[in-house]
């Protein structure tokens, strides 16, 4: 039946179908085009409030970090822009330490904090204080 709708049509008539399926036909891969050419999207994957990470050796907790905002990177990149309050603790489970900052950054494939702003550490098994501007912490050598 459409082989007859077709031949039944004037030549004109063909000429309008198939300019008009070239024209949709080029509009589509036109968009397609557009659309490979949008830029990826390398803002937050993951927004956390209220964030706590804890890191533990033998069930006992070493390090508490608590910030009131959290945004998780898709290559593992972690920003606090909020303030972040980190403690760390002896083996015993006696809090050795604390950091206190404006803001941090966490760098996944170096596995190093950088803490930046009014940066505050405070030492309570051996008394003692520091106020910097930026500090960096690697989790894994637990030292700043």
């Amino acid at each position: 039946m459409s082989d007859l709708f077709f031949l039944s049509l004037s030549i004109n008539d063909n000429i309008l179908f198939a300019s008009f399926f070239i024209t949709l036909s080029w509009a589509c891969s036109e968009e397609e085009k557009k659309a490979k050419e949008f830029p990826e999207y390398e803002g937050p994957t993951m927004e956390v409030d209220s964030s706590t990470i804890l890191y533990s050796d033998s069930a006992v907790v070493r390090v508490k970090i608590m910030a009131p905002k959290q945004l998780e990177f898709e290559n593992g990149d972690k920003e606090f822009p909020n303030t972040i309050f980190i403690e760390f603790f002896e083996p015993s489970g006696e809090l050795s330490s604390t950091l206190e900052a404006d803001k941090a950054f966490y760098t996944k494939e170096t596995d190093l904090y950088k803490a930046t702003g009014d940066v505050e550490v405070i030492g309570y098994l051996e008394p003692q204080k520091l106020n910097t501007e930026e500090l960096f912490w690697s989790p894994k050598k637990e030292e700043i």
